[in-house]
Order: structure tokens, then sequence, then C-alpha cells
């Protein structure tokens, strides 16, 4: 917590309850800029909720009769609300950021992965496709959306439940990077053959 700038009250968040001042920006980390606590398994409507609280206090349109530093806090924060809104809402993203919250940062560029088995099963995957009916990406867009929930999950019991390591973390979202960008090429396809 903090004190407000303008009037001394304790303020925890953008805005001062008492005042509705905005304040300096204390933190960039998305989820104590929604105000969330730390976890992989986040409930759409309470992030919603969240995010729609947040730019409610902060928006711009909130604070046109404010003082010039007022106004730019507004954008400062609506900016930083967005931003944390577009990572925590998309569940791999948000995983990497816990993974790096954690001391285990992603490669940023994507770097290739070595996994001789990875690399293999990809390969027969998207081999796979080639020759396959409508029924048959269908059926494959549904058996690679419920293997990237169960990847998304061995990150949720490590961060929510304290099982799987740091390691095992990783390398589930690096097969769900992957899997992702398969699913792509099977919905590419799916729109055309429709």
């Amino acid at each position: 917590m903090t004190t407000c700038s303008a009037c001394g009250v304790e303020v925890d968040g953008p805005a001062c309850g008492a005042c509705g001042s905005l304040q300096p920006v204390q933190t960039r980390e998305p989820f104590s800029v929604l105000g969330l606590p730390r976890r992989m398994r986040l409930e759409r409507k309470a992030l919603e909720h969240a995010f729609r609280e947040r730019s409610r206090l902060v928006h711009p349109d909130r604070h046109s009769k404010a003082s010039e530093d007022q106004k730019l806090l507004s954008l400062k924060h609506t900016n930083l609300v967005n931003e944390a809104y577009a990572l925590l809402k998309h569940p791999r993203k948000r995983a990497t950021h816990l993974l790096e919250l954690a001391g285990r940062p992603m490669d940023p560029n994507g770097a290739r992965t070595q996994d001789p088995a990875l690399l293999m099963e990809l390969m027969e995957l998207r081999e796979s496709l080639d020759g396959m009916d409508l029924d048959g990406l269908e059926a494959k867009e549904q058996a690679l959306r419920n293997e990237v929930t169960g990847l998304l999950d061995v990150a949720a019991e490590h961060f929510d439940d304290g099982r799987h390591s740091l390691d095992e973390v990783a390398s589930a979202l690096e097969k769900v990077r992957y899997f992702e960008r398969l699913l792509e090429i099977v919905d590419e396809r799916i729109e055309r053959e429709s």
C-alpha cells in the first residue's frame, strides 16, 4: 500500500478511493496491474471483471477534465491494463509469464526445440494432415485442443498446486507453442475445406 499523492489516504491500486486521483505507476506486473492473484487458473469472469473495473478507474474519459499530469497517468495506466489483460487472457502467455516470475524464462525468440522425440511427433502430425478430409481435420483439431489443455494443466498443477518441476512446465509450454501453430494450420485447412 502507498499513500495518495493528492490527499495522503492509503491507496491500494491505480486510483485513490477517497479523492479519485490517479497514482504514479507502481508496477507493470500484469497480475498486480489487474489486482489478481498470481495463479494459472483464473476464472474468465473474474479476469474480465478485473479488467473492466481497472479500465473504468483509469479510462481517459473519466479523467478528461483533470490536470495534464493526471491525463498522462490515465494513458499510462490504461495501456498497462490493456497489456495485462491481453497477456493474462491467453493461457500459454499467462503460464510463460508465471514461469518467468519463477526465474525460468522461456526463450523470447521461440528457439527451435532440440528434443528429437518432439521433433518427430511434430513431423508425423504435419504429415498426417496432408491426406485428411474435413472430418479427419476436425477430429485432429479436437485432439490437438485436448493435448494443449492437458499440457496447460501441467502449468496449472505446478503454479497452483505445487506439483511438477519448472523444467516440466517449460517443456509442456514448448509443446503448447508448437501445437498452437499446428492448430492454426488445421483451422486454415478446415476453413478452406468448408
